[in-house]
């Protein structure tokens, strides 16, 4: 959704299929945030699109130490200040409230992507992925492989 819509309730949605077709008007509720964290895989569950602390891809062969720092994408953080997301933001890493070291627009990235940097809480042990912004929460099912 276009920042612009940023505090209103709702909208019209029409969808163009070309210059001589267009849908009818479906009044649709605007949320000021949705968050969706990325994937390895493109379909929003699985390997998180992670990076480590030291710039490597994370992966189940390349799992993030403890403590360390690890790097996710995002998409609909809702409206920012600057560079960085309005709303407040938390991560959950297996449901422990993680240290967020930045949450912001995800440089050299297509509009609209997020970038959150997070510190790897001691207990973690699963490696399961939250973004909460404002009230609302990204999708379950999305994971950063941890070392043991």
């Amino acid at each position: 959704m276009p920042y612009g819509l940023a505090g209103t309730r709702d909208t019209n949605v029409i969808v163009e299929m070309d210059f001589d077709r267009r849908s009818v008007p479906v009044r649709i509720v605007v949320w000021p945030a949705h968050p969706a964290v990325f994937t390895a895989n493109s379909l929003g569950q699985g390997q998180g699109a992670v990076l480590n602390q030291d710039g490597s891809v994370n992966s189940v062969a390349n799992p993030a130490a403890k403590r360390s720092v690890i790097v996710f994408y995002d998409t609909g953080g809702g409206e920012l200040l600057g560079d960085r997301l309005a709303l407040p933001v938390k991560v959950y890493v297996d449901g422990i409230d993680s240290e967020i070291l930045y949450a912001g627009v995800a440089p050299g990235l297509v509009s609209g992507a997020l970038q959150i940097d997070v510190r790897v809480p001691d207990r973690a042990s699963k490696g399961g992925l939250i973004l909460r912004v404002g009230e609302r929460e990204s999708q379950e099912g999305v994971i950063a492989s941890l070392r043991e």
